[in-house]
């Protein structure tokens, strides 16, 4: 069967002509990672989970992570992530006003009345509580306690003081990222770590991995299943910035190349073995329909000039095998990638790596924010 792209999309894709972009779409692609995420070992994930989980609200320390700064952002970005997923019930809240930064025994009260977060003084008298005061081997945790007929009540979310230069400096830009306050959230609402799962389950990209920008099939999954609420008809394709090959995880940029030269051919090469760079990259549909067969969707790795320019050097284009919904694909594969028009390039600014996937737009989805995963790169003329 033919499969369609719209001729809006057609002009989208740089770097890619019409005939090259036909004989892409005529391609039958590899499934051999494609896997559905359904039917799941959910004892195994997690349990113990959120008692009141509709607005649930987390008091948020206001001396430390004001909604207006870098740090109360990533914060938010967490939640947002959580609150977005169609099909759950779960919706977290935020409070702040009145929220001042707390001491180690009021962050783990005996009679806790709030979902906490906020800093962890460990210079300071702590409770026996939480694995402290003997276990300081956490950057985060999550605590949860005042726990009632199996569920929980409220949980405390702490971020270690001597892990981050944040807590005494508040210029630094040393603080929680949004992926390690999406997994400790996880852990809040049940989840559990990778190697307690069922060992059919080890496959799947989590939060629980750590690392993760944006949460897996898996994840939502976990929460339609255990939160469940009505999921309206769509599709959402999500960039992942992990990889799991062999049941092993892998960051984004961590795996990939993160320097790279021009050499006197034209021809792109790795900076760390002087030939052609090696790329990995996962994806899902969290969403809870199938994926649209009869449409050519698209995958892109590329470098990208971070400027008003922003030229690009494409590296990989592929076609998506049709996902069914919640589900995980990867691809991983060495290219080789000539570029005619090396002198145009301005090897002074700064590039970056791009994935995208659904490049074109040309599958219906919810929302594109998620589809993009980027990292900083060195692009060099002739040499490292």
């Amino acid at each position: 069967m033919k499969v369609l792209i719209p001729m809006l999309c057609l002009f989208l894709l740089a770097g890619c002509g019409l005939e090259e972009l036909s004989e892409i779409c005529d391609e039958t692609p590899d499934t051999t990672y494609l896997v559905s995420v359904r039917n799941v070992n959910y004892a195994q994930i997690g349990a113990t989970h959120l008692n009141d989980p509709v607005n649930h609200q987390v008091d948020i320390c206001i001396d430390h992570f004001p909604a207006n700064t870098p740090a109360g952002h990533q914060y938010n970005a967490a939640v947002d992530e959580i609150n977005r997923q169609e099909g759950s019930e779960l919706h977290f809240t935020t409070k702040r006003t009145g929220v001042t930064h707390k001491d180690p025994f009021d962050l783990v009260p005996n009679a806790p009345t709030a979902s906490i977060f906020d800093y962890i003084d460990i210079s300071e008298p702590m409770p026996n509580a939480c694995s402290l005061p003997g276990d300081l081997t956490f950057a985060m945790r999550a605590c949860k306690h005042d726990q009632s007929g199996g569920g929980t009540d409220h949980f405390t979310i702490m971020a270690k003081s001597t892990n981050y230069g944040h807590f005494s400096d508040p210029t630094s830009d040393d603080y929680p990222k949004t992926h390690g306050i999406l997994h400790e959230l996880a852990h809040a609402f049940g989840m559990i770590h990778t190697p307690n799962w069922d060992a059919n389950d080890k496959k799947y990209i989590s939060t629980m991995q750590g690392n993760l920008e944006y949460l897996s099939a898996l994840d939502v999954d976990y929460l339609r299943h255990n939160y469940p609420d009505a999921t309206p008809d769509h599709r959402n394709y999500v960039a992942s910035s992990l990889t799991r090959f062999n049941e092993t995880k892998a960051i984004f940029e961590n795996q990939n190349p993160d320097a790279f030269f021009v050499n006197g051919d034209g021809y792109l090469k790795d900076c760390a073995t002087n030939g052609d760079p090696t790329f990995y990259a996962a994806w899902f549909n969290t969403g809870s329909i199938d994926g649209e067969s009869e449409i050519c969707g698209i995958n892109k790795i590329f470098l990208r000039e971070k400027s008003v320019s922003a030229k690009t050097i494409e590296l990989k284009t592929w076609k998506i095998a049709t996902m069914p919904f919640l589900s995980q694909d990867q691809w991983q594969g060495r290219v080789s990638v000539l570029i005619e028009d090396a002198s145009t390039i301005d090897f002074s600014r700064e590039w970056e790596l791009v994935f995208k996937v659904n490049a074109l737009g040309t599958l219906d989805e919810t929302t594109t924010e998620d589809n993009e995963i980027t990292m900083d790169i060195e692009l060099g003329d002739g040499s490292c």
